[in-house]
Formats: C-alpha cells, structure tokens, sequence
C-alpha cells in the first residue's frame, strides 16, 4: 500500500509540474483547434465530397451504402446489414486529416528549417583582433604549462 501511496504522490508532482510549465495551456489550445479542424473536415466530407460521390454513384449517399445478410435457416431473426458507407465515410475523413496534418507539418517544419539555415549562415568569423587575442591567449597558457612543468 505504502508503494501505490508513493506512486501518486509522484503522479500528483508530475501532473503539477506539467500544470505548472506552460505546457498545459499549450494542450488546451490544441484540443481545442483538433476539435475544430475535426468538424471542419467532417462538414466539408458530408456536404460537399459525399454528395459528389453519391451523384456519381446513381444517386446513392455513401452513409447510405450497406449489405444485408439474410439466412434462409433462420427466416424468423431480422436480416444483420452492414453499414459499411458509414466506414468508407469515416476513412476519407481519416485520408483527408492525414493528408492537412502532413501539408501542415510540412510547411511547419520548412519554416523553422529555413530558420535554422539562416541562423546558420549569419554565423560571424572573428574579427582580426579577436584572432590576435586568442592567439596570445594560446600563447600565455603554452608558456604557463612549459613554466608548471
């Protein structure tokens, strides 16, 4: 009992040093710009590339799409059916928020890799007293070391 009491403790200091860095807020935040990217996609999905694909196919919603299973041994049960519009409905969801989070990702991480580059080419070279400094610097420690030893 005494190791599930010292597990929540360090769960509570964890879960409060979470709280306490910032990064809470951060999540909050993307919570809640996911739930809203996620109603968007599903907007655009059932009103607009649902009923394209439903004209193309005669007419047919693809919520609509589905299979019935019908036994004839058991002519008293209802027939099963199987939705599975609503599956494919739910995989172009899935294909359509994939395909913006690689685009988002990928123009998230060209601009901070442009950044870095930058960064990197305005690195300065020494100017030429700095040079004659660092080498009197090297050359006290040599004569420092040779007079120690």
């Amino acid at each position: 009992m005494a190791c599930c009491a010292r597990s929540i403790q360090k769960l509570g200091g964890t879960i409060r040093e979470f709280a306490a860095s910032g990064q809470l807020i951060d999540l909050a935040v993307a919570i809640v710009i996911g739930n809203a990217f996620t109603k968007t996609i599903e907007s655009l999905v059932d009103n607009l590339l649902t009923p394209i694909i439903g004209f193309l196919l005669d007419g047919t919603a693809i919520g609509d799409l589905h299979a019935s299973l019908e036994a004839d041994r058991w002519s008293h049960k209802a027939p099963v059916i199987l939705r599975y519009g609503k599956v494919l409905q739910q995989l172009i969801y899935f294909v359509i928020i994939v395909i913006m989070l690689s685009l988002i990702i990928g123009i998230v991480n060209g601009i901070y890799g442009s950044r870095r580059r930058n960064q990197v080419g305005t690195e300065q070279l020494p100017t030429r007293q700095e040079l004659i400094l660092t080498e009197h610097t090297n050359l006290l420690k040599s004569i420092a070391r040779s007079l120690n030893h």
